[in-house]
């Protein structure tokens, strides 16, 4: 009877045994994979964190190439404006160019202030609304293009509408004189004009008696 007793108890035993190593090695196999799903949380975490530092901006204004533009967080106003390019009549003494961009918050390049007005007086936009109207400015007063034919463009500080202005010059070629500009420094003679990619002697004929360099 004891002896039955005993059997009893060791298989009672074996059982415990097998039931406790059995939920030990199922808890080590859930505890082991609980890692990997949290490192799979942790990197899509830092997936959507990387979208979120994108910065879009709109630059404008004195700018060649006005449009939107992509960056990394921490960019600045500077990295904006130099991407666009800067025409030579921006005043970027006018803005904060160290300043941190902000997302979807536009950056405007102001223009230079017109001789004889106050500086800050006259903004980009102004601009633009003369140039589209036909007026062109001379000697700091404003005059329509009817009656200033006579005048000679500067092309080291004109813009691209006045550039444009100008017979056998459109807005790609505008572009093209405003970039060696940028690229080469001033024109010291207008014969220096032919050094531009698209002006040759017959297109020159016809500018050199409506342009100057002082």
């Amino acid at each position: 009877m004891k002896q039955f007793e005993k059997k009893h108890q060791l298989a009672l035993l074996v059982v415990i045994s097998i039931l406790l190593f059995g939920g030990g090695y199922k808890y080590a196999q859930l505890k082991n994979s609980s890692p990997a799903a949290g490192e799979v949380l942790q990197k899509q975490s830092g997936d959507q964190a990387a979208k979120n530092q994108e910065v879009v901006v709109h630059v404008t204004g004195a700018v060649t190439n006005p449009g939107l533009y992509h960056f990394s967080a921490g960019a600045r106003v500077n990295d904006a404006v130099q991407r666009a390019k800067p025409l030579a009549e921006a005043d970027l003494n006018a803005i904060n160019l160290a300043e941190l961009l902000v997302d979807s918050k536009p950056v405007k390049v102001p223009f230079q202030a017109v001789p004889g007005q106050a500086a800050g007086n006259e903004t980009g936009a102004a601009q633009a609304d003369r140039s589209a109207a036909g007026v062109k400015e001379t000697s700091g007063t404003v005059q329509s293009v009817g009656s200033a034919q006579s005048a000679r463009v500067n092309i080291n500080t004109a813009g691209e509408a006045e550039l444009d202005s100008l017979p056998g010059i459109g807005p790609t070629m505008a572009g093209r004189i405003i970039e060696y500009r940028q690229a080469s420094g001033s024109f010291q003679t207008v014969e220096d004009l032919k050094n531009v990619s698209g002006i040759g002697e017959k297109k020159f004929a016809a500018l050199k008696d409506l342009i100057t360099v002082n």
